[in-house]
């Protein structure tokens, strides 16, 4: 089995156990069940994979969803100040060409 193929199978296998696929995809997988040994395999290896992981899973604390609040409320400040500050300069320096630079400036921070 190449790479490609490889991927593909994990990320078919991967669908499936989080039940993301529609009606006609699980029949697809069904089928592969019964046809290949490769799709077998690799959903075996998905399957043990899931199961590793749920044990390591966790919620949150009420403290480290506070401190993550506060990092992206002042990334977004910051951002808010680049924009406040790139315009003024704009407005400073390039005052016949500042209109198609604010476009530019909002297609860039939004």
């Amino acid at each position: 089995m190449n790479a490609t193929n490889h991927e593909y199978y994990s990320s078919l296998a991967r669908s499936y156990i989080l039940n993301r696929m529609t009606v006609e995809e699980r029949m697809s997988v069904h089928s592969l069940i019964l046809q290949d040994p490769n799709f077998c395999t690799t959903l075996k290896d998905e399957l043990e994979l899931c199961r590793q992981l749920q044990g390591i899973k966790h919620d949150l604390t009420p403290k480290v969803k506070n401190r993550i609040y506060h990092q992206v409320k002042q990334a977004s400040s910051r951002k808010s100040f680049a924009k406040y500050l790139l315009t003024l300069t704009l407005k400073a320096t390039v005052p016949i060409l500042n209109s198609p630079f604010i476009n530019l400036q909002r297609r860039v921070f939004e």
